[in-house]
């Protein structure tokens, strides 16, 4: 199962980011319309009655250990890139067949406080990462499970020091500043749950799982610049992503969990363009729900033709048009052998 999955979200993720590579049924040089294809286990599955106005081919890949799912990729030049399952960075080539891993520089270990891991931001000419150093009141992690280890006193009342880090495309750790002004953010356990970072030539900007949208300065210093939605019984948000569109522009993707009229759950994506002068949001071009458990996959960054971006959930893959209107581009029961 897990290779199949990443067979289709790779999948997915080269046509949202590399283009859309199918070979439309009426040409001439199309591949012969299959009754049946083969699975990831080498059985043949019928295709679906509906057939699909493409062939899109699709292929298992190798990736590396530990990584089950592709998230937060961003196509930059040539290369697909994303954090790996150690918070370093990952590059595909553009058609996903070979693979690099960058290992990022951990900022060293000061006053019992450890690097603690962080989440990364891609431009074409640096790395970007917010990093946690964090201290357990001097206690280090055991190498090995220790029966008698006190957990309780190792997560009691722990603290925690932001930075931004800077970093060439080599890994190495070019500039770090102290992030300030993060304590009104803080849940119970005094730690803030940063989700996305973007790292723009006109700012950095940084969302949080609590829901505010802070600017870093230069300096380190982090002002709010849109507070949480309002949350409700019915409405509570789960993320909250910066995504670049198509045409490069900067777009606040929010997912939340809603109770719908029939009192089911159901996850909603809303979408909307960021302005990174001012840290403003436009209006609302896309809406789009499914029902919960999971179904729905966040956005990656990425479109191409006629299509801003893509959703993708377990059944289809969607293209939104630039007037907010959606298309089936893929339909993942009828692609079978994906």
């Amino acid at each position: 199962m897990k290779y199949r999955q990443l067979t289709a979200l790779l999948t997915a993720a080269a046509l949202l980011l590399c283009g859309c590579q199918s070979v439309p049924k009426t040409d001439p040089g199309a591949i012969p319309e299959e009754t049946g294809v083969t699975d990831a286990d080498g059985n043949t599955v019928p295709l679906a009655d509906d057939a699909l106005t493409t062939m899109v081919k699709a292929q298992t890949v190798t990736v590396p250990s530990g990584l089950n799912w592709l998230y937060s990729a961003e196509m930059i030049g040539d290369k697909i890139y994303c954090p790996d399952a150690d918070g370093n960075a990952l590059s595909f080539s553009a058609d996903c067949k070979d693979f690099t891993v960058t290992e990022l520089t951990k900022l060293a270990s000061y006053d019992g406080y450890f690097d603690a891991g962080g989440i990364l931001s891609f431009t074409a000419d640096a790395i970007y990462r917010f990093a946690a150093m964090e201290n357990h009141h001097g206690m280090e992690l055991p190498d090995a499970e220790e029966a008698d280890f006190d957990w309780d006193a190792y997560w009691s009342d722990y603290v925690t020091d932001y930075w931004l880090c800077t970093y060439s495309p080599d890994g190495t750790l070019a500039e770090k500043v102290q992030v300030t002004g993060l304590e009104s953010y803080a849940d119970e356990m005094g730690q803030i749950v940063p989700l996305s970072l973007l790292c723009d030539p006109d700012g950095t900007y940084l969302t949080l799982m609590s829901g505010e949208i802070l600017r870093i300065s230069a300096e380190g210093a982090a002002v709010q610049v849109e507070g949480a939605p309002d949350g409700t019984i019915e409405s509570t948000l789960n993320n909250r992503r910066f995504l670049h569109d198509r045409d490069g522009k900067v777009i606040l993707c929010d997912e939340t969990e809603e109770t719908a009229p029939d009192n089911e759950m159901q996850s909603v994506i809303t979408m909307r363009e960021f302005d990174t002068k001012t840290g403003k949001t436009g209006e609302t071009f896309y809406t789009g729900s499914e029902p919960f458990m999971g179904q729905t996959v966040m956005p990656l960054s990425g479109g191409c033709g006629e299509y801003r971006l893509f959703v993708n959930n377990n059944k289809k893959l969607y293209g939104i048009k630039d007037n907010g209107d959606t298309e089936t581009v893929i339909d993942w029961n009828a692609s079978s052998g994906l």
